[in-house]
C-alpha cells in the first residue's frame, strides 16, 4: 500500500473515531451514529480522492498562492457540503435541539476544517517535494558543469605540463646527450604516471609527493648544480585529498618564473603542513615576482581546480616575501575522504637536494 493510501485511512478513520466518540459522550452509541460515521468515513475517501485527481489534472501544486487560495476555498466548501448533505437524514435523527441550524452549523464547520486540513497536507506535501526535487536538480546540474570544467582544465593541463618538460629536454640534448637520454626515460615514467591520476577528480598527497619528485629529479639534470630544493611535510597529511598534479605545478611555476631566470640559480623549499584537519602547502622559491603577476597559467588552472572540487573555501596566495624569495601559499581544507591522522608523534617527511 502507498503512503497515500496509509495517510488516506488513518486520517479518515481518525474522523470516524470522533463522528463515534463525541456523539456517544452525550447520548450513548446508537446503530444511527456508527452508521454515519461509517458512510462519513466512505464519502471522504471517495470526494478526496476525486479532489486529488482533479488537482493533479489541473496542476494545482504548480500554481501561486493568489491563484491557489480561492480554488482551495471553493473545493472545501464544496466537499464539506456535500458531506453534510449526504449525512443529512442520518444527522438530523441524532439533533435533538429545536432548531437544528445552529448544530448543523457546527457539523458543517468540522467536515470543513477536515478538509481544509487535508487539502493543506496533500498540498504541502508536494510542495515541499517539488521544493527537493528542484533543489536536487540544481545540485545535480552544478556538478555536472563542475565535472565539465574540470576535465577541460584537465585537457588543458596535460600538453602545458608535456610542452614544458620538451623544452627542459631540449635545452638538455646538445649539452649532454647521454643524459638527455636517461631523461627521457623519466620523462616516459612520469608521463605514464601522470596520465593515470589525471582520470581521476582527486588523488592523495602521497602521490603528489611522489610525482613532484620525478619532475624534480628530471628537472635537476638541466639545471645541475643551480637548483637546490628541500621537502618536509608531516607524515599525517599523506592521505588528505588533492587535486591531480596541484604541487607539481607549484614546483613547475616555481622553477619556470624563478630558478629559469637566475644564473646562479636558487633553492625550492617546500612545506606541507596539517592546520585543523586542512592542508597548508608552502612553495618557497628564489627569484622576484613582477608586480601585477598571477603565476601564468599554471597557478590559475590550479587556483580553479581547488575551487571546483573544494568550494569557496580554498586559497591560493603567491606573494613576494623577501629581497630574493617567492612564496605560493595554498590552504585546503579538510576533506571527508581523508584517511585519520596516524596515532603518535612521528618525525615530519623530509628530503633534500
Amino acid at each position: 500500500m502507498s503512503a497515500y493510501r496509509k495517510c488516506q485511512l488513518v486520517g479518515w478513520s481518525f474522523y470516524g473515531l470522533l463522528a463515534t466518540g463525541i456523539p456517544t459522550l452525550y447520548g450513548g452509541m446508537r446503530w444511527t451514529v456508527a452508521l454515519r460515521a461509517a458512510l462519513g468515513i466512505a464519502l471522504g475517501l471517495f470526494l478526496t480522492e476525486q479532489l486529488r485527481r482533479y488537482m493533479r489534472r489541473h496542476g494545482w501544486v504548480r500554481l501561486p498562492l493568489r491563484r491557489l487560495a480561492p480554488r482551495v476555498a471553493v473545493a472545501s466548501v464544496t466537499i464539506a457540503g456535500l458531506m453534510v448533505a449526504l449525512l443529512l437524514p442520518l444527522l438530523l435523527v441524532n439533533v435533538t435541539a429545536e432548531r437544528p441550524a445552529g448544530p448543523l452549523v457546527t457539523i458543517f464547520s468540522i467536515h470543513l476544517v477536515f478538509v481544509l486540513a487535508w487539502i493543506a497536507l496533500y498540498l504541502g506535501y508536494h510542495y515541499l517535494h517539488r521544493v527537493h526535487t528542484a533543489e536536487a536538480e540544481r545540485w545535480r546540474t552544478e556538478l555536472t558543469m563542475r565535472e565539465t570544467e574540470l576535465r577541460a582544465l584537465r585537457a588543458q593541463l596535460d600538453p602545458h605540463f608535456l610542452f614544458n618538460s620538451l623544452n627542459s629536454l631540449r635545452a638538455l640534448i646538445p649539452e649532454d646527450p647521454t643524459r638527455a637520454q636517461a631523461a627521457v626515460t623519466g620523462l616516459a615514467a612520469l608521463l605514464r604516471y601522470t596520465l593515470q591520476l589525471s582520470r581521476a577528480r582527486t588523488t592523495t598527497l602521497e602521490n603528489e609527493l611522489e610525482i613532484t619528485r620525478h619532475y624534480l629529479e628530471l628537472e635537476a639534470l638541466r639545471f645541475e648544480s643551480r637548483l637546490r630544493y628541500t621537502i618536509a611535510v608531516d607524515p599525517g597529511v599523506l592521505r588528505h585529498a588533492v587535486p591531480p598534479m596541484l604541487l607539481q605545478t607549484l614546483v613547475e611555476n616555481a622553477l619556470k618564473h624563478g630558478i629559469a631566470h637566475r644564473p646562479e640559480g636558487g633553492f625550492v623549499d617546500i612545506a606541507v603542513r596539517d592546520v585543523g584537519g586542512g592542508l597548508h602547502i608552502i612553495v618557497r622559491n628564489s627569484g622576484t615576482l613582477r608586480p601585477g603577476s598571477a603565476g601564468g597559467i599554471g597557478l590559475a588552472n590550479a587556483r580553479e581546480r581547488l575551487r571546483l572540487i573544494f568550494g569557496d573555501d580554498v586559497s591560493l596566495e603567491l606573494r613576494q616575501t623577501g629581497t630574493n624569495e617567492v612564496t605560493c601559499s595554498v590552504v585546503v581544507p579538510r576533506d571527508a575522504t581523508a584517511s585519520p591522522r596516524p596515532a603518535g608523534a612521528r618525525q615530519p617527511m623530509a628530503a633534500v637536494r
